[in-house]
């Protein structure tokens, strides 16, 4: 994808959470679109967010291990599983 694209879909996941912040659908894409870019931080705010309304989400966790494998500093960081 081009930078253009990765903006573009950026925005759109962006809005798409402003709307509706509990879809986990679209959380998981912007997710995914973050650590694609290197945002390597706000990819893992994100898997976290999906862990706190679905502690069992596997492909959160597996997010959260990518990006922790990335960024060893995180790895002190906890997950709050509790539901916000």
């Amino acid at each position: 994808m081009t930078y253009d694209d990765y903006s573009t879909r950026l925005r759109r996941l962006h809005e798409s959470m402003a709307l509706c912040p509990t879809d986990l659908a679209v959380r998981c894409e912007l997710a995914e679109c973050l650590e694609a870019e290197g945002a390597t931080d706000d990819a893992l705010l994100q898997w976290q967010q999906i862990l706190a309304y679905d502690p069992n989400n596997l492909k959160a966790w597996e997010g959260v291990a990518r990006c922790r494998q990335c960024a060893p500093d995180t790895a002190s960081l906890r997950v709050d599983h509790r539901r916000r």
